[in-house]
């Protein structure tokens, strides 16, 4: 069995979804999205950044920018849950 090939995390790139994401949510369009869907959305993201964290040994320089993801992540879900979007 060949070892599973990893691909390099873009940090960069889930930092600039996780914008967009949340400007997404916060946006007066936010009730356009079925609450599922949003969810969803939070939950994609999230396994992203998770991904990017598992693989952070290869580069720990990257380990403060994927944490502050992976806190911005949580809170997103929580807001959601939370019903802070509309």
């Amino acid at each position: 069995m060949e070892p599973r090939e990893h691909r390099a995390v873009d940090v960069d790139g889930l930092r600039r979804k996780l914008a967009e994401l949340t400007h997404k949510l916060r946006s007066r369009d936010a009730d356009s999205f079925p609450f599922e869907e949003r969810r969803e959305m939070i939950a994609f993201l999230t396994w992203e950044v998770v991904r990017g964290a598992l693989a952070i040994h290869r580069n720990p320089k990257n380990e403060d920018l994927l944490r502050s993801a992976l806190s911005d992540v949580n809170n997103l879900m929580v807001e959601l849950v939370m019903g802070k979007f509309a």
